[in-house]
């Protein structure tokens, strides 16, 4: 059976967020979030949010990338 268009690119993000560099890594997770929250799924937008902000990209070189910041927020505005 054939992937849908979406569970393809999610598929290809998945991918990146287990194999990835360390950018490609951070910027899956919060694709994936982003993903996740435009179709009404809090719950796992949230385990994104918190994986995007717990890689090595989101606390060491990337800390200053705005994306991280992005993420931020949006782990703290969920509490």
């Amino acid at each position: 059976m054939a992937l849908s268009l979406v569970e393809a690119d999610k598929k290809v993000l998945m991918d990146l967020a287990v194999c990835g560099d360390a950018g490609s890594r951070f910027y899956a997770w919060v694709y994936l979030l982003l993903y996740s929250e435009a179709m009404g799924d809090t719950g796992q937008a949230e385990k994104w949010m918190e994986k995007s902000v717990g890689l090595d990209y989101a606390t060491s070189f990337g800390a200053k990338d705005p994306m991280v910041e992005l993420a931020r927020v949006a782990v703290r505005e969920r509490g």
